[in-house]
């Protein structure tokens, strides 16, 4: 599986792992940084934007099945954009949830545009994907998984106007609750219709998948480490809750 996905998306994955670095180096720089702290900012933004983009190209290109053309070099730019609009959503609406101030009316601002930027490639990657992809047809087709994607329509729908009456309200959580619940469905529809393709037409997961003592042994590592991870992760955002408040010295 990885010798057939990789070998299509070294650039994307290379600029990915660039960007991580670039994020990484902008932390640590801006820290130790006197005079040029814009600098390392305007860094750190350009990486998080070329990770978001990658991620994007990278799901474009799987969806299409790695076919070239000038069709799925329009689809590929619509998810990259779709996928850099929702991370910025889901940042917006982060920052309405944890600060005050300029940054949270900015933020309120940015989570207006980017939830419709959002939606609006999400709708044009979906009925895309089914004129490029038979297998997103045939599913589709079925009655079992239409009336689930209808569902998940639906409620992709009630979180986009939650989040827009969130806003609007002044509401501090509801705005990213909304945005997390639009991102969720979004992906799993395209997983639903899709399945049980990796890649479109040529890779299902059953083939990909390694044989059962492997996998039985990944699970054991998992299943103790996956616990822990998200008992931390939970013990933080517990941590760390409520607004963060700029402290006068």
């Amino acid at each position: 599986a990885y010798a057939m996905i990789l070998s299509d998306l070294y650039v994307p994955v290379m600029l990915l792992i660039a960007s991580f670095i670039m994020r990484g180096a902008a932390i640590e720089f801006r820290h130790s940084a006197h005079s040029s702290k814009a600098v390392w900012d305007r860094v750190f933004g350009i990486g998080s934007l070329l990770a978001a983009a990658s991620q994007g190209i990278v799901l474009g290109k799987i969806l299409t099945g790695f076919v070239p053309g000038a069709t799925s070099l329009g689809f590929v730019t619509v998810t990259a954009i779709g996928v850099v609009s929702g991370y910025c959503l889901l940042g917006a609406t982060w920052l309405v949830k944890k600060t005050t101030g300029a940054i949270e009316t900015s933020a309120r601002r940015y989570a207006v545009v980017s939830v419709f930027t959002t939606v609006a490639a999400a709708l044009v990657v979906s009925f895309a994907t089914l004129k490029l992809s038979p297998v997103g047809v045939t599913r589709w087709q079925e009655t079992g998984v239409f009336h689930l994607l209808i569902a998940l329509g639906v409620l992709a729908a009630l979180a986009f106007l939650y989040v827009l009456y969130s806003i609007h309200m002044r509401g501090e959580h509801g705005p990213f609750v909304g945005a997390t619940i639009l991102f969720v469905v979004s992906f799993a529809g395209l997983a639903i219709s899709l399945f049980p393709y990796i890649v479109p037409g040529q890779l299902t997961v059953a083939a990909a998948a390694s044989d059962s003592t492997t996998l039985t042994f990944m699970l054991c590592g998992i299943g103790i480490v996956f616990p822990i991870m998200v008992g931390y992760n939970l013990y933080q955002y517990h941590l760390f809750r409520g607004k963060v408040v700029p402290v006068k010295h």
